[in-house]
């Protein structure tokens, strides 16, 4: 029974609820909420200004302008345009965005890169990413390398930042590391070098 009470307390205080400039504790009143939201919609001003102004902290100006709070205050303005979707682009767009061609021939990775190589976000994939040298690997080819086949995508650049399929070669990971070793690039120091 002393819950029902409760319960049937809070319900009785919501009636008596005051809000907007009839509260107790409010520094605004309807008059300069409609004065924030045509400052923010119409005159661009930013939200820290407006808070300033007014005496409140910004997240009071967020929840106004965004309708979470007063929202019994009318506004007849029109309301600032949402910033457009950013399109999306397609696999090959973003690839190509990230790129850049250097004198020896090279098509040098300027995204995200880890350990040297290059990385990529791509829907669907594990992790949600791919090494960017196996996207441009698909570019070409339309398949991703296959790792259970024992056989890797390889730079003969030695670049390993470089992304141009030309310099990029389907082989065995014995073949890569005979290759690393030939070029000297072998670097283990409890295996000697051949």
């Amino acid at each position: 029974m002393g819950l029902f009470r409760f319960f049937l307390g809070i319900v009785m205080n919501m009636k008596n609820f005051l809000r907007g400039e009839d509260h107790k504790h409010s520094k605004l009143t309807d008059v300069k909420v409609r004065n924030i939201l045509t400052k923010f919609h119409q005159q661009h001003v930013p939200p820290k200004d407006l808070a300033k102004s007014y005496g409140v902290c910004v997240g009071t100006i967020h929840s106004i302008v965004h309708r979470v709070a007063w929202c019994h205050v009318v506004y007849r303005g029109t309301l600032r345009k949402k910033r457009p979707k950013k399109l999306h682009q397609s696999l090959e767009q973003r690839f190509f965005a990230k790129t850049k061609k250097v004198e020896n021939g090279c098509l040098i990775w300027t995204g995200d890169i880890h350990n040297g190589y290059g990385r990529l976000g791509v829907v669907g994939q594990p992790n949600g990413s791919r090494w960017a040298h196996h996207v441009a690997w698909f570019l070409r080819y339309g398949e991703w390398p296959d790792p259970s086949q024992d056989r890797i995508v390889c730079h003969t650049c030695d670049t390993l930042a470089c992304v141009n399929v030309d310099h990029l070669k389907m082989a065995t990971v014995l073949w890569n590391n005979r290759d690393m070793m030939a070029k000297g690039r072998f670097r283990h120091r409890d295996w000697p070098v051949l």
